[in-house]
């Protein structure tokens, strides 16, 4: 409730000033649509209104984003206004999606969103990882499970590193704990293949590539073994570059 409360404040100061641009008077009767404060509801708030504000939301979460406490509530307003309604999950679904390896997040978390990556694979992809004996939290029936949301293609900000780190984490601490690397290595290179191809025509924004020592004894780090052949667009619109290299 405090969430819905907030968005409405706001969006009565957002119409007010809508108004006093449009009439250039403070005669709010002015605007023939003009919905009462006093009677605004969840579905009168402009789309513009929502936008700003949940982009606010998402751009504080990430300026503050090594602040965990903090970054944990931002990121889970956002989810909770997910939830209000079709039209709310439609505008910020983009806004989680868009930098979803930047934090480091639960174990069941992180199981989440690797397993919903995961759903995109190929059914072929997706029989080598059951062969492989992996375990799938809640996707027993993972080739029939309904996807609201092409969510590779929402990812902007790639964060390379975080991308590793969180696939191996699926596959040797929760929900698997395989000691084969080899298994993490087809999982990264899966998924790798799957994120840089659903990018080939929008592409990344942003690209941070640090390599960690810790990796080092794994050839799955290798950026150039991720990028299926002719999915190089992914960089065609990027803006920033971060590469960082431990070892030079």
């Amino acid at each position: 409730m405090r969430i819905v409360t907030e968005i409405k404040r706001k969006s009565k100061i957002f119409r007010k000033s809508l108004t006093l641009r449009i009439s250039g008077s403070k005669d709010k009767r002015s605007i023939p649509n003009y919905i009462p404060s006093n009677s605004i509801t969840i579905q009168d708030i402009p789309i513009d209104c929502l936008e700003r504000i949940f982009s606010h939301i998402t751009n504080i979460s990430e300026e503050n984003s090594n602040d965990i406490l903090n970054y944990n509530i931002k990121i889970s307003t956002l989810f909770n206004c997910a939830r209000v309604n079709k039209l709310w999950s439609a505008l910020v679904i983009p806004k989680l999606w868009r930098r979803p390896f930047h934090f480091v997040l639960s174990d069941e978390q992180n199981c989440t969103l690797i397993s919903t990556l995961i759903l995109f694979l190929s059914e072929q992809d997706k029989n080598v990882l059951i062969d492989q004996q992996l375990k799938f939290v809640e996707m027993k029936n993972i080739n029939d499970r309904f996807i609201k949301f092409n969510y590779p293609q929402l990812i902007k900000l790639f964060d390379y590193d975080n991308f590793i780190k969180s696939v191996h984490r699926w596959v040797v601490r929760y929900p698997n704990t395989c000691t084969e690397f080899g298994k993490s290595r087809l999982v990264t290179q899966l998924l790798g293949k799957v994120l840089f191809k659903g990018n080939d025509l929008n592409g990344f924004k942003t690209f941070n590539y640090f390599r960690a020592k810790i990796y080092d004894n794994f050839d799955f780090i290798s950026l150039y073994k991720l990028i299926p052949q002719n999915s190089f667009g992914c960089f065609n619109n990027l803006t920033q570059l971060e590469y960082r290299n431990p070892h030079k």
